[in-house]
């Protein structure tokens, strides 16, 4: 859904398509949109960006695109996404503004729908690496104590080991030391 849409400067008059009353909700035999109209039908948190916006087109000629949020007769939120450029005389200063809006609530929608499913992945993400880490960590913790086990083991065997031979050499005749060395 999509239109084009147009405004005078001077007298204040907007020209818009049927597609744009099919979205703002409007019967095109009574409503006429006008910037005062099209202020209502804004979102009051947008109101005062999309109005500094327009003045400053206005004042200084140049393109312009922006997202706005409408409220349209049925009281429906819709989120729309704007173009449009200003037209100048001869003096440069601005006669008229052209620009086209598209209803791009449903693309937002699943825009903020996939941010969701991306940030609640992204947490289970960190929590399932959170969890592997901390269970690498308890067997590394775990393998130093074997290893430590170990060692002391490996200690006490080589320790017993010398003990036994120094008591086999002390049992030994001493005719038997002296052919060994």
């Amino acid at each position: 859904q999509i239109g084009s849409w147009s405004m005078d400067v001077k007298t204040g008059k907007v020209e818009w398509p049927r597609e744009l009353y099919k979205i703002f909700g409007y019967n095109p035999d009574t409503y006429k949109p006008s910037l005062d109209n099209l202020a209502k039908n804004t979102h009051p948190e947008d109101r005062e960006r999309i109005q500094k916006m327009l003045n400053i087109a206005i004042k200084k000629p140049q393109r312009f695109q922006y997202y706005q949020r409408i409220v349209t007769q049925h009281k429906e939120t819709k989120i729309m996404f704007g173009k449009g450029y200003v037209l100048v005389d001869q003096n440069n200063k601005a006669v008229k503004i052209i620009g086209t809006a598209q209803d791009v609530t449903q693309s937002k929608k699943l825009e903020n729908r996939i941010r969701r499913q991306e940030q609640v992945l992204k947490e289970e993400l960190t929590l399932q690496i959170e969890k592997r880490t901390q269970e690498v960590e308890e067997k590394t913790d775990e393998l130093k104590i074997a290893k430590k086990k170990i060692e002391s083991a490996h200690k006490d065997i080589l320790s017993s080991m010398t003990y036994a031979r120094r008591i086999q050499v002390a049992l030994l005749p001493p005719k038997t030391l002296l052919r060994q060395q």
